[in-house]
């Protein structure tokens, strides 16, 4: 089996309802800067020593004053590997989970999703199924690139004898939906602002991989990549909530983990095509969470 770290897609976050906003961290934080007299300056007094040393300290916790977090080279290495591998990829297969715990909540999201960049047009096909503690399952949630006119995406959940066709460019984060397009530059961005710390060689759900710990802002993202492609097949961390939505201020963990994944496999139309005899509505993307929601409960 395999496991990664894949960020929730659209669709994904419309099933679970929820709006909860996450603070970037681009900060840097600065190791102590013991300064030096030079022999040929006068010694400062005491006093001047001391509120010196207080600025250098502060200094030191100031994330926008410079100073690069310490990096281990075999976590570098790794991290370029794995710029290397996502920039190669056109198309990919992944089977994965992913849990979120907020607060008390725990939610559960099982997902496949089949993405292929053909030229300037990206194919993306998601199923996505979500439930919670509490009981409150989402059922089996399909959403696809239109075949027939890949400016359209087509949803509609297992069972339904109708499925919402909608304007791909209604979903805002329809350019991310390749996320292996931007996964080199998130990485390229850790060896720039992060501490970088190589944990060592485990297994992970059947996979031989690399653990790695990102440092950044205060906060631990551990992230395991398989050996053999460099693919991320494990990640752990907190997402720090803004306050925004039901959810409020706080923190939530999350673990994703992919059960399963190709890479580059051959595209196949029939995944971006509704089933014979479903019949095709004109909608928009808003008409997803009314589906979803009709009672308009939060």
């Amino acid at each position: 089996m395999k496991k990664t770290n894949i960020a929730f897609s659209a669709m994904t976050a419309v099933a679970l309802l929820a709006a909860c906003g996450s603070n970037d961290n681009n900060g840097e934080e600065a190791p102590v800067n013991n300064a030096q007299v030079e022999n040929n300056e006068p010694a400062n007094e005491p006093d001047q020593n001391n509120e010196e040393n207080m600025e250098q300290e502060n200094d030191a916790n100031d994330p926008d004053v410079g100073g690069a977090l310490p990096q281990d080279e075999e976590a570098v290495d790794v991290l370029e590997q794995a710029i290397s591998f996502h920039e190669g990829l056109t198309s990919v297969y992944v089977d994965s989970v992913s849990e979120s715990m907020v607060g008390e909540e725990m939610t559960t999201t099982d997902q496949m999703e089949w993405i292929f960049v053909e030229g300037d047009i990206t194919y993306v096909r998601e199923e996505s199924m979500t439930s919670t503690e509490d009981g409150a399952d989402i059922p089996l949630n399909i959403m696809f690139t239109d075949e027939s006119d890949p400016a359209y995406h087509i949803f509609y959940t297992e069972g339904d004898e109708e499925a919402i066709r909608y304007e791909a460019a209604e979903n805002t984060a329809a350019e991310d939906i390749a996320w292996f397009n931007s996964y080199g530059e998130r990485y390229d961005s850790y060896m720039v602002d992060a501490g970088l710390t190589y944990v060592g060689e485990e297994e992970v759900n059947g996979f031989n991989t690399h653990h790695i710990d990102i440092e950044l802002e205060g906060q631990t993202l551990s992230l395991w990549f398989d050996q053999e492609t460099y693919m991320e097949v494990r990640s752990e961390g907190n997402l720090v909530l803004t306050g925004e939505g039901d959810a409020g201020a706080g923190s939530a963990t999350t673990t994703r983990e992919v059960l399963e994944f190709e890479v580059n496999p051959e595209f196949d139309e029939s995944l971006f095509m509704a089933p014979e005899g479903m019949e095709v509505t004109e909608g928009s993307y808003e008409d997803i969470a009314s589906r979803l929601n009709p009672d308009g409960e939060e």
